[in-house]
């Protein structure tokens, strides 16, 4: 079962790569000029055919960027909470053993 946590990553990279199929699609209907002699010109059509490819792929690196900080993050998270949990324990016994007096 996923952790909360890990199931809002996952709808928000869901989201994240649903924009970055989406604005790749756009550029689908968009002609790209080749018939430029001039190589420092840009060969893109001016309606901004490149940017958005462009930001189609920051949008995906954006994605896997997300997942690489969570699996880097929640082992030193768990690190953490285990490093606790004999001090948890100890207080727990301790409160049941002056309970039980």
């Amino acid at each position: 079962m996923l952790s909360e946590v890990a199931q809002k990553l996952v709808q928000l990279a869901v989201s994240v790569l649903s924009e970055a199929v989406t604005t790749q699609h756009a550029d689908e209907d968009v002609t790209v000029d080749d018939t430029s002699d001039d190589p420092t010109e840009n060969s893109v059509s001016s309606d901004g055919t490149s940017c958005r490819h462009e930001t189609s792929v920051q949008l995906f690196y954006t994605a896997r960027n997300m997942f690489e900080m969570f699996a880097s993050l929640v082992p030193v998270y768990h690190q953490h909470l285990l490093s606790t949990l004999p001090q948890l324990a100890g207080k727990d016994l301790s409160h049941r053993h002056i309970a039980s007096r």
